[in-house]
């Protein structure tokens, strides 16, 4: 269980750097950027639902890389590897690069890419260090993450997602460039 929470927790860190770093410039060029984009016949919507629905390709590309490095790991040293294929690894890890992007999104559109990269991250670190102590906790609600962990996550990730596509829907739209 250990061995693919934390393959799961990588995978889902590097889909997040890869989704933001290549598809975010940290300058003035991003609004020219937005301001060609949205010249063409495209909606502001439509640049969000591209942002949103790309991030899954960010993870495959994540999810594929850390196998690839994984087995080479594996073949140089002696290390034991969790399931590749397990569906709770595969869903754990999209969920929670879905989850950590959809705290990006929000927060890139409404404060800049700084403040919402370096929050993001802080959260992560937080979460990912804090794990061993909540896990440790026994609340009802731990117990139900623990026993369903892929109906919980899920759950947990779509209302990340929906609240976050609205807010970040609703900023963008009403953003002057």
């Amino acid at each position: 269980m250990f061995n693919s929470l934390v393959f799961s927790l990588c995978v889902a860190f590097f889909a997040f750097l890869m989704t933001i770093y290549p598809t975010f410039n940290t300058g003035q060029s991003e609004n020219n950027q937005y301001k060609l984009i949205l010249s063409l016949p495209v909606s502001r919507l439509s640049v969000i639902n591209a942002k949103y629905l790309i991030i899954i390709l960010w993870w495959l590309n994540a999810y594929i890389s850390t196998t690839v490095i994984l087995i080479i790991l594996k073949s140089i040293v002696d290390i034991n590897i969790p399931s590749i294929l397990d569906i709770k690894i595969i869903l754990l890890s999209l969920s929670l690069t879905y989850i950590l992007t959809s705290i990006f999104y929000p927060l890139y559109f409404k404060f800049g890419f700084q403040i919402a990269s370096t929050t993001v991250t802080v959260i992560f670190f937080i979460l990912t260090s804090g794990l061993g102590k909540l896990l440790s906790l026994k609340l009802k609600m731990i117990t139900i993450l623990i026993e369903h962990p892929i109906i919980s996550v899920s759950f947990i990730t779509v209302i990340f997602v929906l609240a976050s596509y609205l807010f970040t829907a609703y900023s963008f739209i009403k953003k002057i460039l």
